[in-house]
């Protein structure tokens, strides 16, 4: 049987594992690309949580790497936050998240098919898209503080 603390490292190295898994095997399936806040969120939450993990197992090495790991999709995050900026594609956190979580699933032929007759530029598209998300992020907020 294991005691808390052992329960506690366990559960959060699995958990952390599971959470570069998948967005190891979503790079590797083509379901998420590495330069998104989902792919690098899913490894920095990973890496924290197996780093946990490992240094409540006294695992020094391993500690260390997954720090290190931390620094590395911490950059990259801000990497990603920063260019879209620069770029004036992100309208919100919330909404670029909600949209790659979108694209990650899989979409009728027909929308992602070149040639459906639509002449409308993918970054034209992708601005439409966040800022509808971040619009209805806005009316579920407000619905909420309406109900309470």
């Amino acid at each position: 049987m294991f005691a808390a603390p052992e329960l506690l490292a366990a559960v959060t190295g699995w958990a952390g594992a599971l959470s570069g898994l998948v967005a190891y095997g979503g790079l590797t399936a083509k379901r998420i690309s590495p330069d998104t806040l989902l792919y690098q969120g899913l490894t920095l939450g990973g890496a924290a949580l197996m780093g946990i993990s490992a240094t409540l197992y006294g695992a020094v090495p391993s500690a260390v790497v997954n720090a290190i790991w931390v620094v590395i999709g911490t950059y990259g995050i801000l990497a990603i936050v920063r260019a879209r900026r620069a770029s004036g594609t992100v309208v919100s956190l919330d909404a670029t998240v909600s949209l790659e979580l979108a694209a990650a699933v899989e979409l009728p032929a027909d929308v992602l098919d070149p040639t459906n007759g639509d002449t409308q530029p993918d970054a034209v598209k992708a601005e439409t898209m966040a800022a509808e998300a971040a619009a209805l992020a806005d009316a579920d907020r407000t619905d909420i503080a309406l109900a309470a």
